[in-house]
């Protein structure tokens, strides 16, 4: 058993091209007395036990052993449970426990049926968390079901991901080496400016953010930005709002994701899944109008003393803009300290999304980015359980609000962490308050659910746990400029 663990980012270029690694240190305090150094430097020099590289690309692992912080002869562990020599080539094969785990993964947002899928990892003494599914299904969370374990042992001397021996550099056209001439102790200047652990990819974050984070709004929320921008402008200059002490800025701006100045970006999903539809007015609301009801009735799947969403007071006529759903429709969101405005930017029977804006009023939105609340209906369907048996999975439906975005600006990115007590992104207030208000909806949604269908004494709404990412934005972009899966960035 290993009773350390430390992880970090690593990159590396190549030509003009940038490769990202996890590096994970298992190790075990007889083994590494400075476990806890004073700085990164220490802990390098005096590493002994298992590397674990893991190319974020590909999601492959390649461990390699070190002693005293140099890298030794061959791969992986040495392990204590078996060792074994290859006579052929006169050397010790390198051994490791090889980890094989099944897990089994909940399919939420699918649209399609099938709640219940599996796949297997393998990993070195522990699971590795699956990667970019290959299903339809486009968010999965995933639990560990079972595990096994056994040796396995590398004695071949050609091996292409063996980094080298101590004192080799390695190979330089191999993303997955971690070269330096077999020595821990050179990463230190590359890692000791972020020495903050890592937790390895980031729990549910998979590619079907992608388009949230690249979203574009369309023309007709845009135009009409350009229209009040211009009305905005002749009002001021003709003089119709006198001078004051603060400048008064009269535009209406979209605020895009890209252009944030965060260093983290939050990913996020809340959601509530039913068996039965819920019942007002007498009738059972279709999936449609599921959505309009939450929609219309906003406010009221608000917890006390979170935001409230109003039709713009400042524009005539935004009540029924809002109650046609029309794009370009713009509501005010009374959040503290720092109130904002977001735009309807997109409709359907199934959704809706708002993007965040600047106007002259709220001036910017805290955040920058996105967020589509919808609804979606899971089939019922034939299935098999994990011990192969049959069984008949009912009609369910979900209700959900997936969000991504950046804090809209760096200074108030770093002063929003410190109330949490930290100085990381990821920890931002603006992203915690968020949340609150986000889970607040959810549990009021399943209560309503359950308070508005057939009196069977059987609750028919469960709140899913939230999935809630924050990642280096730098980390996302290089994946999604080099079409790379989003399940593969690590998260702080």
């Amino acid at each position: 058993m290993w009773v350390g663990v430390k992880k970090y980012l690593l990159v590396k270029r190549t030509g003009s091209r940038l490769y990202f690694s996890e590096a994970t240190y298992f190790f075990k305090n007889k083994e590494n007395i400075a476990w806890v150094p004073a700085n990164a430097r220490a802990f390098f020099a005096a590493f002994t036990r298992t590397l674990l590289i893991k190319n974020l690309a590909t999601g492959k692992g390649y461990p390699f052993v070190y002693k005293n912080g140099v890298r030794q002869q061959g791969q992986a562990v040495q392990a204590s449970r078996s060792s074994s020599t290859d006579k052929t080539n006169n050397r010790t094969s390198s051994c490791y426990n090889m980890v094989t785990c099944c897990w089994t993964g909940e399919c939420r947002l699918d649209g399609v049926g099938g709640a219940v899928i599996g796949t297997i990892t393998t990993g070195i003494d522990h699971c590795q968390y699956p990667t970019e599914d290959n299903s339809n299904c486009s968010l999965i969370v995933w639990k560990s079901s079972t595990s096994s374990s056994h040796p396995y042992c590398v004695s071949d001397p050609n091996d292409p991901n063996d980094p080298g021996n101590s004192g080799n550099p390695g190979n330089p056209n191999n993303p997955n080496d971690p070269g330096n001439s077999g020595s821990t102790t050179a990463l230190a200047t590359a890692l000791e400016s972020n020495n903050a652990a890592l937790f390895g990819p980031c729990p549910g974050l998979n590619s079907s953010w992608g388009p949230l984070i690249n979203y574009v709004p369309p023309f007709a929320a845009i135009n009409r930005l350009s229209n009040l921008n211009a009305q905005e402008k002749q009002h001021v200059f003709g003089n119709a709002i006198p001078p004051g002490p603060i400048p008064y800025d009269p535009t209406w701006q979209m605020q895009s994701l890209q252009n944030a100045g965060g260093l983290a970006i939050n990913s996020d999903d809340f959601s509530v899944v039913m068996t039965e539809l819920p019942i007002a007015n007498g009738n059972r609301l279709t999936l449609e109008q599921f959505q309009e009801y939450i929609r219309i009735n906003f406010n009221d799947f608000i917890e006390p003393g979170q935001p409230q969403f109003t039709p713009h007071p400042a524009l005539s006529g935004e009540a029924t803009n809002w109650q046609n759903h029309a794009i370009g429709t713009i509501i005010s969101i009374s959040i503290l300290p720092d109130p904002g405005s977001v735009i309807l930017s997109d409709y359907t029977p199934d959704h809706w999304t708002f993007s965040t804006i600047r106007d002259p009023f709220n001036n910017a939105h805290p955040v920058s980015g996105n967020r589509t609340f919808g609804v979606l209906e899971r089939p019922g369907m034939w299935t098999t359980s994990l011990l192969g048996l049959p069984y008949y999975q009912p009609t369910r439906y979900l209700f959900y609000i997936r969000g991504a975005d950046r804090i809209s600006y760096r200074p108030f990115e770093f002063f929003g962490s410190l109330p949490n007590g930290s100085t990381q992104p990821a920890n931002a207030f603006q992203f915690t308050q968020g949340d609150n208000l986000w889970e607040g909806v959810m549990q009021r949604v399943a209560a309503f659910g359950n308070s508005h269908t057939t009196p069977t004494g059987t609750d028919r709404a469960t709140v899913f746990a939230s999935i809630k990412n924050r990642p280096y934005w730098a980390n996302v972009l290089v994946a999604l400029q080099n079409n790379q899966p989003l399940s593969g960035v690590p998260c702080p």
